[in-house]
Order: structure tokens, then C-alpha cells, then sequence
């Protein structure tokens, strides 16, 4: 029997856009994010892939068009061979008519509440309705399912069963919780023999999600709500949740049945609801570290109660020993250690697919598990499931990535003896290596086959990769790699004994604080990811080879990435990553690559891009100011351009607004003329957010064989240097086919040297 799962929609965030002000900031406020495709062929996960590592766009809702394109392709199958086609959502008319009582019920206004209800009728009838679906399937497909073949499964039964299967199908007792399904927003339950029973009475309404309220503080504290939670994680440990915590005293409340609810219900319409009530519990807000991390650890131990509460409610009601934790809300690694081990169940399983980039595959399983012809003897001898279900790619095909990348790169092609050997040796020392190897690993962590890796040894390494490679907070900590055999050794993990998929934290020991200093967080703790030879022989071989020349048990990991971009998938996009970081060296397979500017001990050559090519560059530094004084100065486009023009990089005059533009006006245009050929430059401040000191810039008109430039700059505070910052600058050039190729090679010559004139200036006014 095969089985093809999916999870995405073509209009689904244009609708959210237009309907809920779903933009920027709040863009993953809606359905249907992490969008994939997974296929099962008699019971197997054969292929599974989101659709972000294709379409390169980050959390996207998109119609997962090139996701299905590559499972059928990698099992060799066509639409007409599939059985089972399985959807993660359940939209039927009953949940629509339920859904419209609950906003007829409610206390808001009349003409709210007439025009929510018209905003979720027309989502029904246009994205999301059994129907829409499968209209959206054959527009982007050509093939329509027949509807007998099509199964479409409850959002929270699919996260329960992607627990289920990817733990090897054991019985167990689960709880779900996430932003909403249908309706609802948690819920618990058992899984026996494949077959689920629902405690009805434990089900709770979108309008208590925990979920959604964890976003909510994260868009109130400046991050991208449904998708920064992690970032709050990370604040958490900045603090100690204030004593009384308003969040659990005023907001919070835990019912007799396992249930909890909230004194003000959240207002899904309205993105703000709670923003007052937030400035209410924790005063008027502050962009501090004192602030916003008092703020985040208040949050987490309200999680952490609600969370707790229910399981304790779910300790009565099963006699099963097994826990799976699955939904969004499982991804709070924070909470899942105390959870587990404030309770009686055995064991407490977390899977690499707790997200909804793990649906697709509970939806098929799904319908897999409750189709008439599916063996029970295949439950119960079932395996768990790998992560690494993915695209992989041939020595052909990272050849042919590297032609790409000829004079840019200098390429050694080892045994894989050697590989482990040289790296490991690379690893002893302060470098920044990607790591690229076999089926891509599927969900929202790298977990071996996509990363990027380091000596956790040195005390300045997590600021280097944050800001040099990755391009984000310098609060955010690093999940460290680690043998299962030697891991209760060097974190006090309780009664866990393994935690494969980064969803467990726990406290370094004492002895090891040292050691380890780059993979260990502020509070002490670590989000570890253990190793077998089983699971990952290679990179397993990797860190006992580093760890018998360093003595060091561990390597940091983190996401073969830069911030805002999804984990890379190909060859080329490891490539493109690379060369837009300051990574000190890429595995890609059997080849070691390096930059042709670090063998020659040059700084780095940016040739020209071949045409129609985008060039990326980013640029980070060390500024001896605050970061106010930093954003005061960089904020104006002005002072920024005559900043970087001194002596020879003076490529700009007649800099002036233009077009009522100012300093303190957004989007804001301005011009000026390029000293090496008199031509006009037309570029605006597009984006600013004050909050976090980051700006936008884009050009307006093409000029000067640039056919398009996009630029961010973004001030960081240095936690523990409070008189100097983090600049971070990033940019992209589109070059045109009638580039002046001299004229291009001179406008990223100065751009290469534009962020030390930043530093050098900084340097000089703080004397």
C-alpha cells in the first residue's frame, strides 16, 4: 500500500495577509505553515521533505508542489500508483458550524463578531474545506485525487500519530498541544494496537491555546510570532521568573478535569489582544535584556504548570507507561525535561517531527494505520524511524555544484578514513566547519547530515558563530553533540538516557562547565543531542576522533544556515552559505573545501557573479560604542554613507533625501551620484525596526549594472560588554546582463571594506 501525505496551501497566506494583517512580523500567523510531503509504502517511510528545502523560503505555507514532485520521484511512482492520499487537516461543514457558534457566543462586538464570521466562512469555502483542498491539489498537480482514496485526518490526531510512528509504534498515552487545529488547541489521549481514543473531556479551545499566548508574548517582546518561540526559550534563562508571577496568578487557570483556561481568552483576530494586559503585569515595554528575559522566564513557568498540570490529569486517566509529547508546544525543550521527570511514566518520547513539518507523515500513517488491510503483526514489530528521509545527493552532483564555484574555493577529495581524520584535527582548533552529508534530516532541528560544527572548548566560540556565521542574537545558545554512552556522564539527564532529536535539556555537570564552555547556556544547561553508530556513524566517528585528540566529549551543532534562511538542501545551497559566511571550511561528502583567499592567506577576492547571478555578502563586527549610540549614528542614512567613504572607498557624492525623505521618515528616499561613472543612485530605507535596531535598504531603479540591491543592517548588544556592540551587515546584488564588469568589480571591492569604515569610525569617536 502506498500512502502520500501532505501539508500546504496556495492561497493560505495570501488570504491570512489580506483577512488578519498576517505580514512581516506576524507572516506565520496562519495555517499551513511548514509545508512537506511524506510517503509510506507499506508502512515505511520511504521519502519526506519540506517544501522550504526546496522553495528556499523559510516556514513556507505554500502547496508543497516540489516536496511531492521528489517523494514520487525517489520512490520511482507516479500519482496513478498511490492509494492513499492523506491531508492533516479535517475541515468539515460541522467544523465550520461549530466554529461559527463559538464567535456567535462570544462577547465581542456585533460587527466583529459578523465580520470573523465571515472571514471563516470564506476561508472555509476558498483554502481549507475538503473541497478547496482538493481544487488546490489538481491546479498545482493536474491530478485529481478520486475522493475515495483521500482520507483527511483531524490536525491533532496526525501530530499523535506522528508520535506514534516514529517511536516505533508502541502503546503509549499522548498529549498534543499547539497553536490550533480546527477548533481546538490541546488535547490528550492513548494509542493502542494503531487505534486512538480521545479524552473528550481534556480538549480545549483555540481561545486557551498556550500555543498561540507563548506567541504572543513572543511578538510583544519583538520576535516573529510561530516562529522565534526558541528565541524566548533562550531569554528564559537570562532570569528568574518574578515571584508572584502574574502570568500564572492573574492569567492562569487549572480545572479539576485536566484542563486549563485563561481570565482573558485570546482574541485569534487580533493580533494585540493581550499587549496591555502583557504592560499591565511587567510595566510599559523595554527593548532591555532585564525586561525582555523577566518577561520570557514568567512565560516559561506558565508553560511549564499548564503543561505539567495535564499530564499529572493523564497519569489518572491511562494505565499506559509510555508518554509522547507532540505539537508545537513540544518543541519547548525547557519544559520537557521537568515534565518528564515530575512524572510517573517511564518513558517520554519528544519526535523529531513534533512540529507540523512532522504531519504529513502522521497523516499518512494515519491512514495507513486504520486501513482495512494493514496487518497488526506490522504494529507491533515496528522499528522507530529515522530523520534522515530526505534528498541526498551523488559525487556527480556535488561535482557539478562546484564547477559553480571554480577560483572561488580550493576542493581536497578524501577517503573516508581521512575525512574523519582531518576534520577532527580542523575541529582542535577555532574554526567553523559545515558539515554536509547523506539523506537530509527532516523537521525544524539539524540534527548531523545539515550542520554546522565547532569546538565547544573555546569560551568566544558561540559569539563567533552567532555573529560571523549565523548573523543573529548573541544571546542564543548551542545545542552540543554528544556520545550516548558518555551523556549521563556529562549532563545530569535524570532518568533519560538518550536524546537523539535535540528535545531534551538538562544540566551540565559541574566538572564539565569548563570544558565546555561554547555549549553551555547562561543557566547552566545544555539542549543535548546524543549519538550512535547506529544512528549517525559518521559524524559518531567524527566526535570519538575529536574527542580522543581534544579530550573535549562533545562538538557544538547547530543548523547548516544563516538566520532566516531554511537548513541548506543541496549542494549549492552549502556552497552558496559558505561563501556568504565567515565558516572556516565545508565538508560536502568526501571533499574538504576551503576559500582560495584562507590558502592563500589573502583577504578574500569576490569575482564577478556570471550574469543574472545574485551576489550575497555579509559582514559582521565588533563597534567600541553602546548599542544606542551605534543605532543613533547608523540608523541615518546620511551619516552611514559619509561613514564608509573615507579615502578611496569615496565612491558616493551629492548624498542627499530626496522626495520629502528624512532621518526619521520610512520608507524614506534618497539619492546620490557613483563617483566612478556620474550615474544616479536611487535607493530608499524600505524597513526599520526600532525595537530591534534593524534597517532595510533597496534600490529603487536599476543603475550601474546592478539590476537589484536589498542591504540590512542590525546593531546587537553584547551581553556581557555592555559598552560595545555587534554590526551585523548583510546584502544581496542582482547583477544585470549589461553589467560594466569593471564598474561592479569596484562596487563590491568598496562594499567587502565598508564594515571595517564602520569599525575604524567607531574605533575613533570612542577615544
Amino acid at each position: 500500500m502506498i500512502v502520500l501525505g501532505c501539508n500546504g496551501f496556495s492561497r493560505v497566506s495570501e488570504f491570512f495577509s489580506e483577512r488578519f494583517g498576517a505580514t512581516g512580523i506576524n507572516k506565520h500567523y496562519l495555517l499551513g505553515h511548514d509545508a512537506a510531503a511524506a510517503l509510506l509504502i507499506d508502512g515505511r517511510l520511504v521519502a519526506a521533505v519540506e517544501e522550504e528545502r526546496l522553495n528556499r523560503e523559510k516556514k513556507t505555507t505554500d502547496f508543497p508542489a516540489n516536496a511531492i514532485d521528489w517523494c514520487l520521484k525517489e520512490a520511482g511512482i507516479t500519482f496513478d500508483d498511490v492509494d492513499l492520499f492523506a491531508f492533516p487537516w479535517n475541515w468539515s461543514a460541522q467544523i465550520l458550524d461549530e466554529t461559527l457558534d463559538v464567535i456567535r457566543a462570544s462577547s465581542a462586538p456585533e460587527d466583529t463578531k459578523t465580520g470573523l464570521m465571515g472571514d471563516m466562512t470564506d476561508l472555509f469555502d476558498q483554502v481549507v474545506s475538503h473541497e478547496a483542498i482538493l481544487a488546490d491539489f489538481e491546479t498545482r498537480t493536474g491530478h485529481r485525487p478520486d475522493p475515495a482514496k483521500v482520507r483527511f485526518v483531524p490536525h491533532h490526531l496526525a501530530h499523535a500519530t506522528t508520535g506514534y510512528y516514529l517511536a516505533g509504534m508502541k502503546d503509549a498515552a499522548f498529549l498534543v498541544s499547539d497553536g490550533r487545529a480546527e477548533r481546538f488547541s490541546t488535547l490528550t489521549g492513548e494509542i493502542r494496537a494503531g487505534r486512538i481514543t480521545v479524552f473528550d473531556d481534556t480538549v480545549t479551545g483555540a481561545q486557551y491555546s498556550m500555543g498561540t499566548l507563548f506567541s504572543a508574548i513572543t511578538r510583544f517582546l519583538g520576535f516573529v510570532p510561530n516562529n522565534d518561540e526558541y528565541k524566548v526559550m533562550g531569554l528564559a534563562g537570562y532570569a528568574e521568573p518574578p515571584t508572584p508571577n502574574p502570568f500564572i496568578d492573574n492569567l492562569l487557570r487549572l480545572h479539576e478535569d485536566g484542563r486549563y483556561t485563561f481570565t482573558k481568552p485570546l482574541r485569534t483576530d487580533n493580533l494585540h489582544s493581550h499587549d496591555a494586559l502583557f504592560e499591565e503585569y511587567f510595566g510599559p515595554f523595554e527593548d532591555t535584556l532585564d525586561y525582555t528575559s523577566r518577561v520570557a522566564a514568567a512565560a516559561q513557568e506558565m508553560l511549564n504548570v499548564a503543561t505539567a498540570h495535564q499530564v499529572r490529569h493523564l497519569e489518572r486517566r491511562t494505565d499506559l507507561d509510555r508518554l509522547l509529547f507532540e505539537g508545537g508546544v513540544a518543541l519547548n525543550c525547557l519544559n520537557n525535561t521537568p515534565l518528564f521527570e515530575g512524572s510517573r511514566f517511564e518513558d517520554m518520547q519528544v519526535s523529531f517531527g513534533a512540529s507540523d513539518t512532522g504531519i504529513t507523515i502522521g497523516a499518512a500513517a494515519h491512514a495507513w494505520l486504520n486501513h482495512p488491510d494493514t496487518d497488526v503483526a506490522d504494529i507491533r514489530t515496528a522499528a522507530p524511524v529515522t530523520p534522515y528521509v530526505g534528498p541526498a545527493y551523488d559525487e556527480a552532483a556535488i561535482e557539478e555544484a562546484l564547477e559553480g564555484f571554480t577560483g572561488r574555493v580550493v576542493v581536497s577529495h578524501l577517503l573516508d578514513d581521512e575525512v574523519i581524520e582531518h576534520v577532527a584535527k580542523l575541529l582542535t582548533k577555532k574554526v567553523v566547519i559545515g558539515w554536509f552529508e547523506g539523506r537530509v534530516e527532516h523537521g525544524p532541528r539539524a540534527l548531523g547530515h545539515r550542520s554546522i560544527l565547532a569546538n565547544p572548548g573555546f569560551t568566544d566560540i558561540k559569539d563567533i558563530i552567532n555573529t560571523r556565521v549565523k548573523h543573529r542574537e548573541p544571546f542564543r545558545p548551542f545545542a552540543p553533540l554528544v556520545l550516548e554512552e558518555q551523556a549521563p556522564k556529562i549532563f545530569d539527564m535524570g532518568r533519560k538516557t538518550s536524546s537523539p532529536y535535540m528535545t531534551f535539556v538538562f544540566p551540565v555537570r559541574d566538572e564539565y562547565k569548563d570544558r565546555i564552555p561554547g555549549a553551555v547556556h547562561v543557566d547552566g544547561t545544555s539542549r543535548v543531542q546524543t549519538l550512535t553508530d547506529e544512528g549517525t556513524p559518521r559524524l559518531t566517528a567524527l566526535l570519538r576522533k575529536f574527542t580522543e585528540l581534544t579530550d573535549t566529549p562533545c562538538l557544538i551543532n547547530t543548523s547548516f544556515n544563516v538566520a532566516g534562511e531554511p537548513i541548506v538542501c543541496t549542494p549549492t545551497d552549502a556552497l552558496n552559505c559558505f561563501m556568504g559566511t565567515e565558516i572556516d571550511y565545508l565538508v560536502l561528502g568526501n571533499h574538504l573545501i576551503a576559500k582560495t583567499d584562507r590558502i592563500d592567506n589573502q583577504k578574500q577576492e569576490h569575482p564577478v557573479p556570471t550574469i543574472q547571478r545574485k551576489h550575497t555578502m555579509y559582514h559582521s563586527t565588533v563597534l567600541d560604542a553602546d548599542p544606542d549610540t551605534v543605532w543613533a549614528t547608523v540608523r541615518d542614512a546620511m551619516q552611514i554613507l559619509d561613514i564608509v567613504s573615507p579615502g578611496d572607498l569615496d565612491i558616493h557624492r551629492d548624498v542627499s533625501w530626496v522626495e520629502g525623505g528624512s532621518v526619521e521618515t520610512v520608507p524614506a528616499r534618497y539619492d546620490f551620484r557613483l563617483t566612478l561613472n556620474g550615474r544616479l543612485v536611487q535607493q530608499e530605507i524600505a524597513a526599520r525596526d526600532e525595537i530591534n535596531k534593524t534597517q532595510s535598504y533597496r534600490a529603487i531603479a536599476p543603475t550601474s549594472g546592478v539590476a537589484g540591491y536589498e542591504a540590512t543592517i542590525r546593531v546587537f548588544p553584547i551581553t556581557n560588554d555592555p559598552a560595545r556592540s555587534f554590526f551585523d551587515w548583510s546584502r544581496v546584488l542582482e547583477i544585470a546582463e549589461d553589467a560594466d564588469l569593471n564598474v561592479v568589480e569596484r562596487i563590491i571591492d568598496v562594499m567587502e571594506k565598508q564594515t571595517d569604515a564602520v569599525r575604524d569610525h567607531f574605533a575613533t569617536t570612542s577615544k
